[in-house]
């Protein structure tokens, strides 16, 4: 009998959270599917992987980490650094693992060393509360106190409404560099009062669900160092499940001298590539959690490798 070979490889622009580009590869009748997070519109995305697909087709599509490597060597002097070219691997990677597990009978946590747990702890993303309260940024201040904020009271709602459906964990956001407390878009420094609404969400969150749920804060690495630091001691009294990506992700050691400023736990790691880009962020000690995209960081197996090089360090993994 012989070997199942890479016919073809199609792919799909999708919006779900954000845009996505699905890609599915065939051999013969079997295909596997895969997600790429975008670094680029997804007309460009397609063109980077069906360029990659002229090193795949007529493979033997279960071969999956030498295709993965085979791509990412292929085009060292491209890009396959990170950006684009290691996002659109990491969707065709996705799909190849699915493809090999179909072609063998298998799920994939099997090709993959089988599974630790039946079981995966969700936390709810509740993002900013409703669309109508962000767009409004109403907020109320009176003798230089904040005194009304109608996206803390979303928030709150938003967040309760998660717990009630049974999630023990949620996420939303409190950067918004748009809004009207933000004084100069392109200033990664946040004033006394935008702090002050931070602090306020993240309170009205937590006297809403309580002392038992897991409240995680993202700020979408969108501030400076004194910014960040100033952020993290005054959320320290709410217990924080992390505090996910104050510092802009190309400076590690700024990330670092925020987490050895506070307490609340630190959280980056989705804007990040292949475990060469992971490596330095360890070494720094700059998160108390890692967090990469697996459809963009370079696909499953490069995940486990990155959940693996976590371990050591004893670093929770929470892709």
């Amino acid at each position: 009998m012989s070997s199942p070979t890479i016919s073809h490889i199609q792919t799909a622009a999708i919006r779900c959270v954000g845009p996505s580009l699905i890609v599915k590869v065939w051999a013969g009748d079997t295909y596997g599917l895969g997600e790429c997070y975008p670094s680029a519109p997804a007309s460009a995305l397609n063109q980077i992987v069906q360029n990659l697909s002229d090193q795949l087709i007529g493979e033997d599509p279960r071969n999956v980490e030498r295709l993965a490597e085979k791509m990412r060597l292929w085009n060292i002097f491209t890009g396959a650094q990170g950006g684009s070219i290691t996002t659109a691997i990491s969707g065709i990677e996705m799909a190849l693992w699915d493809l090999a597990g179909k072609l063998q009978g298998v799920p994939v946590y099997r090709l993959l060393g089988g599974a630790f747990r039946t079981n995966i702890r969700l936390y709810a993303d509740c993002n900013a509360g409703t669309v109508d309260a962000a767009a409004h940024h109403v907020y109320e201040v009176r003798d230089g106190a904040l005194v009304h904020d109608d996206e803390a009271e979303s928030l709150a709602k938003a967040t309760k409404e998660a717990v009630d459906q049974g999630f023990t964990a949620l996420k939303f956001d409190v950067d918004d560099i748009t809004g009207p407390m933000h004084r100069d878009y392109w200033n990664r420094s946040a004033s006394a009062a935008e702090i002050a609404v931070m602090v306020n969400k993240v309170e009205a969150v937590r006297n809403a669900v309580g002392p038992e749920i897991d409240v995680a804060v993202d700020m979408h690495g969108r501030y400076d160092v004194p910014t960040s630091i100033r952020v993290a001691q005054a959320l320290e009294p709410f217990a924080l499940m992390w505090l996910e990506e104050p510092t802009p992700p190309e400076n590690i050691e700024a990330l670092a001298e925020v987490r050895r400023s506070t307490s609340t736990p630190i959280c980056a790691g989705e804007n990040l590539y292949t475990r060469f880009q992971f490596q330095p962020l360890f070494a720094a000690r700059a998160v108390d959690v890692v967090m990469p995209d697996l459809a963009k960081c370079g696909g499953l197996a490069e995940g486990k490798r990155i959940a693996n090089m976590a371990e050591m360090d004893y670093i929770p993994f929470s892709p």
